[in-house]
């Protein structure tokens, strides 16, 4: 069961269909031209899994991104492109750009963290992910709340974590995500 808990919930799916879906709700909500939110997918989606299935195919990273060293190095390309993205997106659209300099900040965050421990990003990205689009819809989605437990719960099963890296996952985008959306005037 954990092993099939933690493929479901793996952060190579999640986070790109969190990061696509708040890039096309704003297509909608926010009158953007067809073309900026396919810039901004490419940028914030396409360009890093690119750069992970490369990096995984030449032999440099392994799937779950086990040594500090790979989850840095992934870590800061993938930065890099929240940052290149972030400008874009600030002539694109004021909000959108204020989320996602939340989430950079986030990641920004994690890959600090990653150079001294392993947090677990599959914890972080769906606590992140919940934040988020609760925030974001007036908590509509409380309900999807003990999907995190359960995950990291697979992940200390798995051995691929222990309880310290799991909360360490939990507890950064639990207080940078708020923090970051409150100083930005985001809801």
């Amino acid at each position: 069961i954990a092993r099939i808990v933690s493929s479901l919930f793996t952060p190579l799916v999640w986070i790109p269909l969190g990061v696509e879906g708040l890039i096309w709700h704003s297509f909608k909500s926010e009158n953007l031209v067809w073309w900026q939110p396919s810039i901004l997918s490419l940028v914030f989606v396409f360009i890093p899994l690119a750069f992970f299935f490369i990096s995984l195919k030449m032999g440099r990273f392994d799937f779950d991104l086990n040594s500090k060293e790979e989850r840095f190095r992934f870590f800061i390309f993938a930065v890099a492109c929240g940052f290149f993205g972030l400008n874009l997106a600030y002539y694109f659209s004021p909000r959108l750009f204020r989320i996602f300099l939340g989430l950079t900040l986030t990641g920004l965050v994690f890959a600090v963290v990653t150079f001294w421990d392993k947090a677990s990003i599959h914890v972080g990205s769906l606590t992140t992910l919940y934040l988020v689009f609760n925030i974001l819809s007036d908590w509509r989605y409380f309900w999807l709340l003990p999907i995190i437990p359960l995950v990291a719960w697979s992940r200390i099963v798995l051995k691929n974590h222990n309880l310290a890296q799991v909360l360490e996952g939990f507890l950064i985008p639990l207080v940078s995500i708020p923090i970051s959306f409150f100083i930005l005037a985001i809801s």
